[in-house]
Parts: C-alpha cells; structure tokens; sequence
C-alpha cells in the first residue's frame, strides 16, 4: 500500500469514527434532556443514560483498539 492508500484509508476511517462520537453526542444529550424534564415512562432511566454514554465509551475504545493494531504505514517513494 502506497502512503496515497494509506492516507485514504485513515482519513475514511477517521471520518466514520467521528461520525458515531457525533450521533452517540447526540443521543447522549437527548436522553439528558429527557431525563430533566422526567418524561420517560415505564424506563429507568439511569439504566438508558448509562447506555447512551457508554456509546461514547465503547466508540472510544474501538477507535484505540484501531489505532493500536494498525500496521504502521510504510512510505514508499
């Protein structure tokens, strides 16, 4: 793989990684935003705050876990 491939490949990877931080942001602050006006019948509602922000969490460490494995790129001329 050429550093042309390389690039391509992370800068597609990375753009999919901040686009699931992004939505689990989102989902994250609706259900704050549920939370406060205590509108969420028959949930329990720290049990689905904990889920959405461990969306964050888990986006997170895939993403370290990626970046950990990934060969190191050889550029080549």
């Amino acid at each position: 793989m050429d550093s042309q491939s390389w690039r391509s490949r992370f800068l597609e990877l990375q753009t999919r990684f901040d686009e699931a931080v992004q939505e689990a942001a989102v989902a994250t602050q609706r259900v704050e935003e549920k939370m406060a006006t205590d509108d969420w019948p028959g949930a329990d509602d720290w049990t689905v705050w904990r889920f959405a922000r461990s969306q964050v969490e888990l986006a997170n460490a895939a993403w370290s876990e990626h970046a950990r494995k990934a060969p190191t790129p050889r550029i080549t001329s």
